[in-house]
This record gives C-alpha cells, structure tokens and sequence, in this order.
C-alpha cells in the first residue's frame, strides 16, 4: 500500500510503521463476536489511534513481532526493478 498509494520505493516503504489487525471476520465466512484488535508499532501518532478507537476497534501498542519484509518491484516503463528489505530483520530480497 505505502509503494502504491503514496510512491514509496520498497526500501522505504518497508521501513514505515507497521499495523496488525486481527479478532475480526475473516473471508472464510467466520464472523467476530467481539470488537477488532489493531495493534500499532511505534511511530504511529495518536492521530491514527484515536479514530480508530472511535470507529469501535480495540487499539494497543504493538509488542509482538508483524513478521519479515522482502519486495521486489518490477516497472514497466524503461523495464528495471527495485527492492528492499526490512531493517526489523535479516532478511534481503532476492530475484531471477
């Protein structure tokens, strides 16, 4: 989402703050029963938080690991690619 709808490179899009979602209805057909939980990673400013809570949803600081990121981007356009990595992790991006 940030590459696309802000023009982020991989590298730095990688590098935002994260947000978790979860306890709500899935698309398998199961629906919640209870409000959703969105946990926030640093970096994220009570102006996002306090909406969110707002609209219902449970909101924490985040304290569990939201996983590893690689991307590769490949443009069209004067065809060439781009990639990151997360810097929470080791990890790298790796193409052919």
């Amino acid at each position: 989402m940030t590459m696309t709808d802000f023009g982020m490179p991989p590298q730095q899009a990688g590098g935002q703050p994260r947000v978790s979602h979860s306890e709500s209805s899935i698309p398998t057909g199961s629906r919640s029963t209870g409000r959703a939980l969105v946990q926030l990673k640093a970096g994220i400013s009570g102006e996002v938080r306090e909406p969110l809570v707002a609209m219902g949803h449970q909101v924490k600081s985040g304290v569990s690991a939201f996983g590893g990121y690689q991307s590769i981007w490949r443009m069209e356009e004067l065809l060439r690619y781009s990639w990151g990595a997360g810097p929470r992790k080791v990890g790298c991006a790796i193409g052919c």
